[in-house]
């Protein structure tokens, strides 16, 4: 709970009550503390945090499979929160419903003292966006032209996401759930663990960049995972249409890959 308090600059004594999968433009996870709403999701190099105090909140509801939030003194004042599972979505609403009553109406008195703001200042950079200003990795605007070529797939435990020996040139992030990395060992007739990959760890970087066969397994070991795809086809069709971009996104494979590698010898050294 302090990490995460820290994540959002919330004081360090905020309870996190619960957190709930969701999409909020780009998907990753609604945490419901005990006065802010706050989100943190990923997309490969795309990343949003948001904070949001339940004193700014005007009005709350449920609409579908979202939870609507109107916020005083924004520009852009209805917050939508998509949840697709129908008992996640009716715990997170009663939960931040039933901490709104509690606030609203104080908030509502000292309006006039509300900033508004969509964040707190002071509030932790993601560590991409250190990197993207340090290295000129892609910026917003540019991973919003990548992520058009993105697919959300959704697998369930048990299924393979990429199998050992495959021949496939798509990047992958893991959004939500849990896989395991493993490889056969056709000597012993056994299958050798190699690796966890949790939400937001982006894999198969090696052979979306130079093609080839996939040297492990990736196995969903959650009940259900959700896995964002990006095809090779479609990215280098972009950047032949715009050459200034490929110098970026290439180093912001090269990045991702130097971070893992780095984290596994780490790891290694550890053992």
């Amino acid at each position: 709970d302090i990490m995460l308090s820290a994540k959002f600059g919330l004081q360090e004594n905020e309870l996190l009550i619960k957190a709930f999968p969701c999409k909020h433009s780009i998907n990753g996870y609604m945490y419901i503390f005990q006065n802010h709403l706050c989100f943190y999701g990923s997309v490969f190099g795309l990343t949003k945090m948001k904070v949001y105090p339940f004193s700014d909140m005007t009005r709350i509801e449920k609409l579908d499979n979202r939870i609507i939030i109107n916020k005083l003194y924004t520009k852009r004042t209805i917050k939508k929160f998509l949840i697709k599972n129908p008992s996640d979505l009716k715990e997170a609403h009663g939960l931040i419903l039933s901490i709104w009553k509690g606030t609203a109406v104080k908030a509502i008195a000292n309006s006039s003292t509300l900033t508004g703001s969509t964040g707190i200042p002071g509030s932790p950079v993601s560590h991409l966006t250190k990197l993207s200003a340090q290295l000129s990795l892609p910026s917003k605007e540019d991973w919003n032209l990548i992520l058009k070529g993105a697919k959300l797939l959704t697998y369930k435990k048990g299924d393979t996401v990429v199998a050992e020996g495959s021949e496939h040139r798509q990047l992958y992030q893991l959004a939500h759930g849990k896989c395991i990395l493993q490889k056969n060992i056709s000597s012993q007739s056994k299958t050798e663990f190699i690796g966890v990959l949790r939400d937001n760890d982006i894999f198969a970087e090696a052979t979306f960049l130079l093609g080839g066969q996939s040297t492990t397994s990736i196995v969903v070991v959650s009940e259900t995972a959700e896995v964002n795809m990006l095809a090779s086809s479609f990215v280098h069709a972009l950047l032949n249409s715009k050459p200034a971009l490929a110098p970026k996104f290439y180093k912001y494979i090269g990045t991702t890959l130097f971070t893992r590698l780095r984290n596994f010898q780490d790891k290694s050294t550890l053992n």
